[in-house]
């Protein structure tokens, strides 16, 4: 473990503590290659423990190299095991060559707030919409989404479940070169770097690891 993430384990344990049970927080380690979660509190939230894999935002910030342009990606939504709502945030870790090493991400479970905000809304008879200040409502109406898998094949299974959607075909029944697009969704949304993923990837798209390499192979030439 780089000693900068070993830092952050003392603050995840802190922001635990300080900010209550409502809120998750997460350490990401990237630094040695297996990409997963290194320290984790309040995780009934997610459900999560240490080794867990990144979330397929996480690695889709990694892969677009988000943090090259922000050190940090606040207020975005994300699905709790319990369905219950969540506002998401995360912070970039880098090292002193500016490469990253690891994501600081927050989870404050907002169900308790609107229940007593609906409770409130109703007493006074106004509605929730009406109650929201412009930049608290344009939150609300966010379009990116996170959900919390506690394995590397829960992971793939849910991006490659949203790749075959957008192209409307069984695995079973893909084309070679509608395959190798399906791969090229996956890589551009970070999944081949976590650990394993190549072999996870082959057994859900039933084929082999050696005809997923010569997918990448062929993408990375282009």
């Amino acid at each position: 473990m780089h000693p900068i993430i070993r830092q952050y384990c003392v603050l995840v344990e802190f922001l635990g503590k300080t900010l209550g049970s409502q809120y998750e927080i997460v350490l990401h380690d990237l630094s040695d290659g297996n990409n997963q979660i290194a320290a984790i509190v309040n995780n009934q939230i997610s459900g999560r423990t240490p080794g867990a894999p990144l979330t397929g935002l996480a690695l889709q910030f990694a892969a677009e190299r988000v943090y090259e342009k922000q050190n940090y990606v606040v207020n975005y939504r994300g699905i709790s095991r319990k369905n219950s709502p969540l506002r998401s945030a995360t912070m970039f870790i880098k090292d002193e060559h500016d490469t990253l090493i690891g994501m600081l991400c927050v989870n404050y479970d907002t169900s308790a707030y609107l229940e007593a905000a609906e409770s409130l809304s109703k007493l006074f008879q106004i509605s929730l919409a009406q109650a929201q200040p412009p930049e608290l409502a344009g939150l609300l109406q966010d379009t990116v989404e996170e959900t919390f898998p506690d394995s590397i094949h829960e992971v793939i299974q849910s991006v490659l479940h949203s790749a075959l959607e957008s192209s409307g075909v069984p695995v079973d029944r893909l084309t070679q070169e509608e395959k190798m697009k399906v791969v090229e969704q996956l890589n551009n949304k970070g999944v081949f770097l976590l650990k394993g993923a190549v072999s996870e990837v082959a057994r859900q798209m039933a084929s082999s690891e050696a005809t997923i390499y010569r997918y990448l192979s062929k993408l990375n030439k282009t």
